[in-house]
């Protein structure tokens, strides 16, 4: 390879690494939007954890399925509505916004189908359930933290993953009340944190 050839290299190699910094930045200034999905769904969850650790202490275990039959189309509906007003803000979509929006669309139907396919086939059994639902959405907040540059995600993904292990060291009948907990930080702090920094960013904008 010659000296000019070597130079144009590098040049056009500096030239894609900048274009993909400035194309993930542009994807955070949109996607940090998003928090509200995570403010949405962690209080959900934490919401049907707790009523369904309170049914347990209860011994009315046959009705622990209401707060998830209840809370989670809630949570769906309130999705659609919000995607489709993000949509019609955002006036592009680059490759990082469309994979960080694949990551969760893999995570929510796996969480989908362990909350409601098993509840009809029963192929995992009851003690799988939750550490199962943690390490799925654990890997999607993690990969979403990767694939933005956030710690903040990246954390709540360990703390997640940590609570899965704990479940699996731990009777079944508190998986619940450790889901609950593990979701606070693991999930609804980074959505807070992206919350605020949006607010920011809108402020910052408006100036």
């Amino acid at each position: 390879m010659t000296k000019e050839n070597r130079f144009k290299h590098i040049t056009d190699a500096n030239l894609e690494l900048q274009l993909v910094k400035e194309m993930i930045q542009r994807t955070k200034q949109t996607v940090v939007n998003r928090g509200a999905f995570f403010l949405l769904w962690g209080g959900l969850v934490f919401l049907a954890c707790l009523v369904t650790f309170a049914l347990t202490q209860l011994e009315l275990e046959p009705l622990i399925w209401v707060p998830w039959a209840i809370l989670m189309p809630i949570g769906a509906i309130v999705s659609i509505l919000l995607m489709r007003r993000y949509s019609k803000q955002s006036k592009y979509t680059s490759y990082v916004e469309h994979s960080y929006d694949s990551v969760w669309l893999a995570c929510g139907i796996a969480f989908f189908i362990m909350m409601f396919v098993n509840s009809i086939t029963s192929f995992f059994p009851p003690k799988a359930v939750y550490p199962i639902i943690s390490f799925i959405v654990g890997i999607g907040v993690f990969a979403s933290g990767g694939i933005m540059e956030w710690t903040s995600l990246r954390i709540g993904g360990l703390f997640l993953w940590g609570g899965a292990v704990t479940m699996m060291l731990v009777p079944f009948h508190y998986h619940t009340l450790i889901m609950s907990i593990v979701i606070i930080p693991g999930y609804m702090i980074p959505g807070y944190l992206l919350k605020r920094q949006f607010h920011a960013q809108s402020k910052e904008t408006e100036v």
